[in-house]
């Protein structure tokens, strides 16, 4: 009786000198559950969720344009003409006094080399264009630019609207100073606009 005693006491301290040679590791999730019989109980994470930042500068909502009619070597544009809708809402009178810039074209892009802005309608007198950046980038070479009175304008630029640049400004020449069509020479990137202003 006394050699299992031995053998008994021999084999419990056996068994806890290797469980105290080996740790236990256990992992915690967020959701666990045990069961104890047949009704498990579920414990659940209680936090208050985080809420998500969302940096509005580097969110950048597309703008796919599709106001332009390709040809071989051209883009021409067919939006409508902003400008004219805030004319027809002054009931026929000409637009306000130019201490504004308002839109010729709707947000478009540059296909082809070129795009050509025809057939404008009258909008009045104007001292200057300004070439804006919506999204993306744009590479723009040159302007010409024809009035009512046949009278032309060209103007070399060379230059990128993008975020870093995102206006280009040309000062109107000429008796007339009444745009009947525009060309910009240049390039539009991919997912990219851009938008004709006037003053």
């Amino acid at each position: 009786m006394k050699i299992k005693a031995l053998i008994t006491t021999l084999a419990i301290l056996g068994t806890s000198s290797v469980a105290m040679a080996r740790p236990v590791t256990a992992s915690v999730s967020a959701h666990a559950s045990w069961s104890f019989g047949a009704r498990p109980t579920v414990v659940r994470d209680r936090r208050a969720p985080r809420a998500v930042v969302i940096d509005p500068v580097r969110v950048q909502r597309p703008i796919y344009t599709d106001n332009n009619r390709l040809t071989d070597g051209a883009s021409v544009y067919q939006g409508t003409y902003p400008a004219m809708n805030l004319q027809s809402s002054l009931q026929g009178e000409y637009l306000p006094a130019r201490n504004a810039w308002v839109a010729i074209t709707e947000p478009t892009r540059i296909d082809n080399g070129r795009q050509f802005i025809s057939d404008l309608p009258n909008l009045g007198r104007f001292n200057a264009l300004r070439l804006q950046n919506v999204t993306g980038a744009s590479s723009i070479q040159q302007v010409y630019i024809q009035f009512q009175n046949g009278q032309e304008q060209i103007v070399k630029l060379d230059k990128c609207l993008d975020r870093f640049r995102s206006t280009i400004d040309i000062n109107l020449t000429g008796e007339s100073r009444q745009l009947k069509r525009v060309i910009v020479y240049g390039s539009t990137d991919r997912g990219s606009a851009y938008q004709l202003l006037a003053l």
